[in-house]
């Protein structure tokens, strides 16, 4: 079932000239995310549990890509050898705009979060919930322009 979904992403990106990037951090991100999502949703609603419910928002995706893509570098690694890291390559940052603005919006709110969590008491608040929001929001609608315009110059 799932290489179904994958494939059907592939369609669409060649059918749309969209970026295997952009598919991958909109589509393929909010459906593999959900899930922990509706479980952190569920949790954060008992003040017992809200604390389990941040920290799992957090550290489930820190350990997915930590340990996910940990792992998958050590298997490409040791089958193919050294590996090239252009992500910052003068010529190739255009090229990797969207992975740069993945980084950045996770620093973002990683910083932001830490500096909530230590001037709010480790409090958290329906305005934090919107400002993340909004990060969020920011960054798709911002994601969305790039990959379109970058599929409208090479169409």
């Amino acid at each position: 079932m799932y290489g179904v979904l994958i494939d059907n992403l592939n369609t669409l990106g060649v059918v749309l000239n969209l970026s295997t990037t952009y598919l991958g951090l909109t589509i393929l991100a909010v459906g593999n995310a959900l899930p922990d999502a509706l479980t952190t949703i569920s949790l954060a609603k008992d003040p017992k549990t809200a604390t389990m419910a941040i920290s799992g928002g957090y550290a489930g995706q820190l350990f997915g890509l930590l340990v996910g893509f940990g792992l998958s570098m050590l298997k490409v690694t040791l089958m193919q050898g050294k590996q090239a890291f252009t992500l910052f390559v003068g010529a190739d940052i255009k090229t990797n705009i969207l992975d740069i603005m993945v980084i950045g919006t996770a620093l973002i709110v990683l910083t932001f979060t830490f500096l909530w969590g230590v001037f709010n008491k480790f409090r958290m608040s329906k305005t934090f919930a919107w400002i993340m929001l909004g990060i969020y929001g920011a960054f798709f609608v911002s994601a969305t322009i790039i990959a379109i315009i970058q599929a409208a110059k090479t169409y």
